[in-house]
């Protein structure tokens, strides 16, 4: 790092060892007197070399004086704290001025880092200053810019980029089409991602099993399984070969099971054999289809051809027999994997929680509570508000204020283990969803503001404080 950044910063005794400038003329220009190398502007020039430790204690960043260039540029990007979109940006800054500039891979690999950290707007804006700075982008610099316009929802300007890429004449891979069809199906243009698979096999490109699986789940999660198993067919005698992920997507959304069986023995036909989540994807259609006996044997079918079932097998299958009013099944399984020793998560104590629930049986949701948090799990959001709609719809007022006044007090606990947005929207759904002493907007607001008063977020406070009190004027829930 020291040679790499010592021999491409434009100091003057740079500047002179390229015969840029004549080597009389490589003297600091604060007056000094010292050669203006890399090495003394930053450390030991009496005017410039001084300024870092005025800057350092202008930002209240205590460090001792470096000794070597590659810990100064350490300190520096590291100063403004430790996000790695921070130091990215500061790298960047650090690597714009060198002279000769470094190759665009270098400055690829700092928007790398920005997009594997989602900060996509920041990536953007930095491209922006390359070009600015007249850094030509290279194919897979666009390709970075075409995933990021993706991501905010701006398809129209990835489009954009993918015209440029055409236009500089370089050739766009599989995955940066890939992106492209992601970015459509990511934000509900699946009709156009399939014209636009239309239009790049058109023109001689390839696709391959991501491409085809993307467009198939993008499909899927629009209702058009029809329209999905149409595309699956298109694979067909083509190089691209259907895999276990099409499959399970398939099947997984379907709602014939005679269909979903014929899919799971063409899967055995072609080569694909079944995993474990295709199963659980059968499970799940099952159970979506009030097949719960069927959905049994499957889970002892699939252990006798050799498969292990995982905790989300069982928690469909519980939650089936719960939506079915066959608790008794369902807890006997849940005792199963207790006494066996399985590593029961969060969603499995919520799913039996809902069906202790829905049966009234508060003094058995009680219990479990306490088995629950000895084996170290959090109720999080969905944990509270099962319970608490519970019991108000059981006219268990007292009880339910109770617990919310807990779920409040547990605020930053309940965040960590189930999310802050998906914690802020439990407790204004359960203001809006009930009549009870919570009804007045004072309240409400103060429900809302005393809930993030416990997680340190005042603005997200008074936005969540203020929701609740529309809510209450409006007449929602009173």
């Amino acid at each position: 790092m020291r040679l790499h950044l010592c021999q491409r910063l434009p100091s003057k005794a740079n500047l002179a060892a390229r015969d840029i400038i004549t080597p009389a003329n490589h003297f600091c220009v604060s007056g000094c007197g010292d050669v203006e190398s890399v090495q003394h502007l930053f450390l030991s020039c009496s005017t410039f070399g001084s300024l870092w430790s005025s800057l350092r204690a202008w930002i209240e960043f205590s460090a001792a004086d470096p000794q070597h260039l590659s810990d100064h540029f350490v300190q520096f990007t590291y100063s403004l704290g430790g996000t790695r979109a921070r130091r990215s940006f500061l790298q960047l800054i650090w690597m714009l001025p060198m002279n000769p500039t470094p190759s665009i891979v270098e400055f690829n690999k700092i928007l790398t880092s920005l997009v594997k950290i989602k900060h996509y707007p920041i990536a953007i804006s930095l491209s922006h200053q390359l070009e600015f700075n007249g850094i030509k982008p290279d194919v897979f610099t666009l390709s970075i810019l075409i995933n990021c316009y993706c991501h905010v929802g701006h398809i129209t300007f990835a489009f954009s980029i993918f015209a440029k890429i055409l236009k500089f004449g370089y050739q766009p891979d599989v995955i940066t089409l890939n992106t492209l069809i992601k970015g459509m199906c990511f934000n509900g243009k699946v009709k156009e991602a399939l014209h636009f698979h239309d239009h790049v096999l058109a023109h001689g490109f390839h696709l391959n099993q991501v491409s085809y699986g993307t467009l198939i789940n993008g499909l899927c999660k629009i209702g058009e399984t029809r329209a999905a198993l149409q595309v699956l067919r298109q694979t067909e005698g083509k190089l691209v070969k259907p895999n276990v992920v099409m499959y399970t997507t398939i099947i997984y959304n379907l709602w014939r099971i005679t269909r979903a069986w014929e899919l799971l023995d063409e899967m055995h036909d072609v080569g694909q054999p079944a995993d474990v989540t295709t199963f659980n994807s059968l499970l799940h259609a099952l159970c979506k289809n009030h097949y719960v006996d069927k959905a049994i044997a499957l889970v002892k079918k699939i252990k006798n051809q050799g498969i292990q079932p995982n905790m989300y097998t069982y928690n469909i299958l519980i939650d089936g027999l719960c939506k079915e009013g066959r608790l008794k099944n369902a807890q006997e399984i849940f005792q199963d994997l207790l006494i066996k020793g399985y590593s029961l998560n969060i969603q499995t104590y919520n799913v039996m929680i809902n069906g202790l629930c829905k049966e009234g049986l508060f003094d058995e949701v009680e219990a479990l509570l306490s088995i629950m948090e000895d084996s170290g799990i959090i109720p999080n959001a969905v944990t509270y508000e099962t319970i608490i709609c519970a019991l108000f719809h059981k006219d268990m007022i007292e009880e339910a204020e109770k617990l919310l006044h807990e779920m409040i007090s547990r605020g930053s606990s309940i965040i960590s283990s189930g999310g802050e947005v998906k914690a802020c929207w439990s407790v204004v759904k359960l203001q809006r969803s009930f009549s009870c002493p919570y009804s007045s907007s004072g309240r409400l607001a103060y429900v809302g503001k005393a809930y993030y008063k416990g997680v340190n977020s005042q603005r997200k406070a008074l936005s969540v404080g203020a929701e609740l009190q529309r809510a209450a004027v409006a007449g929602i829930g009173c």
